[in-house]
């Protein structure tokens, strides 16, 4: 199994039926799209199976503009980038805007690169941005966004919140402290758009490929943070299971592999 980059989770559904890659990650959005058969998805050749957790990307909505308080000050004017072009992340967060009534037709939008939001607030072609925990941490892109503009998040209206909290969307709720110390007017807790990334292969790729893969990631679990920090995460047995697509079967290999360490679930189902 050989490591490979691509653009993106959508792309990796491509690659796995090309033939091109054995495993990529996807996020919730993706599987529900890929579980209703929508377009693209609906010609894949292969049966998709999860393998393992990668981590959560959790979003929350950023200004500069101080008459901006709650996303319900979004309106026609509001120029917003809701990450870029083409990211599942970016059709999560509109899709999270949808719920609350507020639809592409309310605001003007925009595709601004994450690491360029800070000059495009500071030159005015930007009213909403994004910040993002990649895991616990603030992306690099984002820490220089809190350290270049007065940035405060976006509050939900209670009623808002509530919407988000009974959709399909994820959410969860996060203190202002753990996203960064440097946000100004902004609630000590914030409602975030999580985004769970699993990686994914398909159901008919060799057994013992996957659970080789898993057993020797596994082995060497220790020595993953020297790597990235972020993957200091996986020592943690149960971090490898830590959110799942409970409407997508785990590939046998690896059903088999997280009951031998451990953290099975009966209630998960196996492709068989």
């Amino acid at each position: 199994m050989e490591g490979l980059t691509s653009r993106g989770s959508e792309e990796n559904v491509g690659l796995i039926n090309q033939g091109e890659s054995e495993m990529g990650y996807i996020d919730d959005t993706l599987e529900r799209a890929i579980r209703a058969e929508e377009e693209p998805f609906d010609d894949l050749d292969y049966e998709p199976a999860q393998v393992f957790f990668f981590y959560d990307i959790s979003t929350f909505w950023v200004t500069a503009d101080e008459s901006y308080e709650t996303v319900q000050d979004i309106d026609s004017d509001t120029v917003i980038s809701p990450n870029v072009a083409g990211s599942t992340n970016r059709t999560t967060l509109q899709l999270a805007l949808e719920e609350i009534g507020i639809t592409e037709d309310d605001y003007t939008l925009d595709d601004v690169n994450q690491a360029d939001q800070g000059s495009a607030f500071n030159e005015g072609r930007l009213d909403v941005g994004i910040l993002q925990l990649v895991g616990p941490n603030l992306a690099g892109w984002g820490q220089e966004i809190v350290s270049t503009v007065d940035a405060q998040l976006l509050d939900y209206p209670d009623e808002d919140a509530e919407t988000l909290e009974e959709s399909e969307i994820v959410t969860d709720w996060f203190d202002r402290e753990d996203i960064s110390e440097d946000l100004v007017n902004t609630p000590d807790e914030n409602l975030g758009i999580v985004a769970p990334y699993i990686h994914i292969t398909r159901a008919d790729l060799d057994y013992d490929m996957v659970y080789e893969f898993l057993s020797t990631l596994h082995e060497h679990r220790e020595e993953l943070g020297q790597y990235h920090d972020l993957l200091d995460l996986f020592e943690d047995d149960d971090y490898w299971v830590d959110t799942v697509f409970p409407e997508m079967p785990f590939h046998e290999a690896a059903a088999d592999f997280y009951e031998e360490i451990g953290v099975w679930n009966d209630d998960w189902e196996v492709h068989n």
